[in-house]
């Protein structure tokens, strides 16, 4: 159970860099078998509704973004009126949290730029269309599992019930225990 829990804990790390990086790869190798003709595909940019997805995946990012514009001002006025959101607060690494949620609006943002760049597929060189290619895909399901896991999270917040978790505490050592503690430690024994 315990090794169950450790995987979950490294799988929830680093799944927002594997899976794009794994639907990268999985691009590269059907273009790939498209350009030696192994398999017969026509390539992304050939499909008349092409620009369409551009266009609704610049207002997918656009929306997701309003919401973490509408969320984050709600978690920060209610820190303090709730107790779950005030554990919560004060129990994380505010650093990691900020970076990581500056992190999604910057991977939001660079998504929203590549794919107005696409939009001029038809003028670019062949190499440099794929790099576009595979640079929007892996910022667009990044920026999907990064959102995902911080919008659940509020969600989480503002519709689980508010109970303040109760820290569980061990019977506390009567005095004369604690002296025998702290002379077995002095002793090294």
């Amino acid at each position: 159970m315990k090794e169950r829990r450790k995987f979950i804990d490294i799988w929830r790390e680093c799944y927002s860099l594997v899976i794009p990086t794994g639907a990268c790869f999985l691009y590269m190798t059907v273009y790939y078998l498209t350009q030696t003709k192994i398999l017969n595909f026509k390539y992304i940019t050939d499909s008349q509704n092409f620009s369409a997805m551009l266009e609704s995946t610049i207002n997918f990012v656009s929306i997701i973004i309003g919401i973490f514009g509408f969320l984050l001002p709600i978690l920060i006025t209610s820190k303090n009126e709730f107790a779950l959101i005030k554990y919560f607060t004060s129990n994380i690494d505010k650093k990691a949290f900020s970076f990581n949620l500056r992190m999604i609006i910057v991977s939001g943002l660079s998504t929203i730029f590549v794919s107005c760049m696409l939009f001029f597929f038809d003028i670019f060189s062949e190499w440099f269309k794929q790099i576009m290619i595979l640079l929007w895909i892996w910022m667009l399901f990044y920026f999907m599992l990064s959102s995902y896991r911080f919008v659940s999270i509020f969600i989480r917040l503002f519709l689980e019930e508010k109970i303040e978790p109760q820290k569980e505490v061990a019977s506390p050592l009567d005095a004369t225990k604690v002296k025998n503690l702290k002379d077995k430690i002095k002793k090294g024994t």
